[in-house]
């Protein structure tokens, strides 16, 4: 069981792949990457590293028990699903956007793009 940091801390789980595609798993990982970079950047905020976010994917994870494991007050967790076929969009689901509201900072909604 590590401490938690002085500041407010995060980890981000690696997402789920919920279209079925296994081709998909690569997209799903790379947006994983993506908000850990973008959250990284944010000096008032500690943000767990992606490898040790990513040993728990695939694994089903109590997130009350991975909270003390890595050390963090907050999880986010989500999901990706390709919707469609040709020029398909991808919808991300996260479980926990009421945590928003603690980050102190309203999360930015993204518009859809087609991939």
């Amino acid at each position: 069981m590590l401490p938690l940091p002085d500041k407010p801390s995060i980890a981000v789980l690696p997402f789920a792949n919920m279209s079925g595609d296994p081709e998909q798993e690569y997209f799903a990982d790379g947006m994983v990457e993506e908000i850990i970079t973008a959250l990284s950047r944010i000096r008032w905020l500690f943000v767990i590293a992606r490898n040790s976010s990513f040993t728990y994917k695939g694994q089903g994870v109590d997130v009350k028990q991975l909270r003390p494991e890595l050390g963090v007050r907050y999880v986010l967790e989500g999901s990706v699903r390709k919707v469609g076929g040709r020029g398909a969009h991808h919808r991300p689901a996260d479980r926990r956007a009421q945590r928003r509201a603690s980050l102190g900072r309203p999360l930015r909604r993204f518009p859809r793009k087609r991939v």
